[in-house]
């Protein structure tokens, strides 16, 4: 060291005298490295794990200043160190690299401290080494392993969260990535003060609510779900999300790993493609397919609970007729003016089909066979005087067969239901069209909306729908429709 105390670079060698031998017997057996410096640097001792970690002999090292094992980058902040220690009387902790003769590098935390004689005279340094090329590496490892997943987090296209899981901020956004500020609409900011409770929609929030409570408990490893998110400005998405927990050694939940996948648009599709098997496309009432299940719905309900219900069939007269002298448009316009006027007519918990070409379904649930034939009635009148093409009313009627069922029937008969209903439809047709009949569960009386019976006979000639005349409208014929 020079006369102000800075520690210089290589100088003759110095060897420890006797005083120093007996001083240093200790420091030999060190389970870390130990090392003495004169105040010009050099080594004049230095024990066997410090020799280990410099990766040198004794003799060697003690040729060499100590500055020379250092790594050149690292020099000038040790120097800076050991200065700013021995002026405010200190020891001195920095890590740095030493260069082995063979290249390698090793990694340091050295600790050293001025020592004095007895007038109180700086006469050098003693110091230590702690080998930490081992944890230096790991941490090097969990830098790069944090930053993969920091981007991996921050850049992914799925949304990523970080939710507190424990103490009284359960559910408040820690961290959030850039995918869930954009599918939340919130700033990261905005989200911090938040708790994820705060984007679930309300009609999902006690289901939620109940799913997380079976991870927390350790009922499941992790959570998938789809549920709708409101997000700024109550714009409302759906998230297919996955829920995993971070739990401490004693199992207890720390903090809950969010990801949120944005599949509105597959929920839109898939809406669509449901409404399209479940719809007639140019009424958009439901189609036969679905038309089936409610009424199989219905008659389970009536075997389980013992409610009566009707299925009206609906069949507009001579439809063939308005589209051989007007063309398929119009009717097309006469299909959706009836569509609306039966909508309009019934109650929302009634079903409306269009089962195919201008025959339309109906169920009423709790209706027995009054109720059902005195809303066929007002079914056939609104139709003769709401249809219509285009902005003209259309003179057109139609004729409604009824087939009631009660809490005794069979829930898979909805077949035979709908071939009773069609076969009413059918008398009402040979009575002379703009009619309603009914049938009974016996199959054999045929009844008007007044509820009085009807001769089951075709009037003026009138013959069955397999093919043959109809004798009400001269001229037209009723194709038959399936049983």
């Amino acid at each position: 060291m020079s006369g102000n105390g800075e520690i210089g670079g290589g100088a003759p060698r110095a060897t420890p005298g006797p005083e120093t031998k007996a001083g240093l017997s200790l420091l030999a057996v060190a389970p870390v490295g130990i090392y003495q410096l004169d105040l010009e640097g050099r080594l004049t001792f230095a024990n066997e794990r410090c020799l280990l970690i410099a990766g040198v002999e004794l003799e060697a090292m003690l040729d060499h200043g100590y500055l020379e094992l250092i790594h050149p980058d690292d020099r000038r902040a040790l120097q800076r160190e050991w200065q700013t220690a021995l002026d405010e009387v200190r020891e001195a902790v920095h890590g740095y690299r030493i260069v082995r003769p063979d290249g390698q590098v090793t990694w340091v935390v050295g600790r050293s401290a001025p020592r004095f004689n007895l007038e109180g005279e700086l006469s050098g340094y003693i110091g230590s080494l702690s080998d930490v090329t081992e944890l230096k590496r790991a941490q090097h490892e969990l830098t790069l392993a944090e930053e993969r997943f920091r981007r991996a987090f921050q850049d992914s296209a799925t949304g990523m969260a970080l939710i507190a899981a424990t103490g009284g901020e359960i559910g408040r956004f820690l961290e959030v990535n850039e995918a869930i500020i954009r599918m939340s609409g919130y700033s990261a900011d905005e989200l911090g003060g938040m708790t994820y409770w705060d984007l679930v929609h309300p009609e999902e929030l006690e289901r939620m609510k109940a799913e997380v409570a079976r991870l927390a408990r350790g009922e499941v490893e992790s959570m998938q779900s789809e549920q709708r998110m409101v997000g700024a400005g109550g714009v409302v998405r759906w998230a297919a999300l996955s829920v995993s927990l971070i739990r401490d050694p004693d199992g207890t939940p720390l903090n809950a790993v969010v990801q949120a996948q944005d599949v509105t648009e597959r929920k839109r599709v898939e809406g669509e493609l449901q409404y399209l098997a479940d719809h007639d496309p140019l009424t958009s009432l439901f189609n036969r397919r679905r038309f089936e299940l409610e009424l199989d719905r219905e008659l389970a309900a009536t075997a389980r609970y013992g409610r009566g219900g009707a299925v009206l069939i609906v069949d507009i007269d001579d439809f063939k007729g308005v589209n051989d002298d007007r063309g398929h448009a119009a009717g097309d316009a006469l299909l959706e003016s009836v569509a609306t006027a039966l909508r309009a007519r019934l109650r929302e918990t009634d079903v409306v089909a269009r089962l195919g070409g201008d025959e339309f379904g109906v169920i009423l649930p709790h209706a027995d066979e009054q109720r059902a034939l005195r809303v066929a009635e007002s079914l056939r009148e609104v139709i003769a005087s709401e249809a219509r093409i285009g902005e003209r009313h259309a003179a057109v009627t139609a004729s409604v067969g009824v087939a009631a069922f009660g809490g005794g029937s069979d829930p898979s008969a909805s077949d035979r239901l709908v071939a009773r209903a069609d076969r009413a439809m059918y008398a009402a047709k040979r009575a002379g069209r703009n009619a309603v009949r009914l049938e009974s569960e016996g199959g054999t009386a045929e009844f008007d909306a007044l509820g009085n019976s009807g001769s089951g006979s075709p009037p003026g000639g009138a013959k069955d729908p397999a093919g043959e005349e109809q004798g009400a409208h001269p001229g037209e014929q009723v194709e038959p429709r399936p049983g």
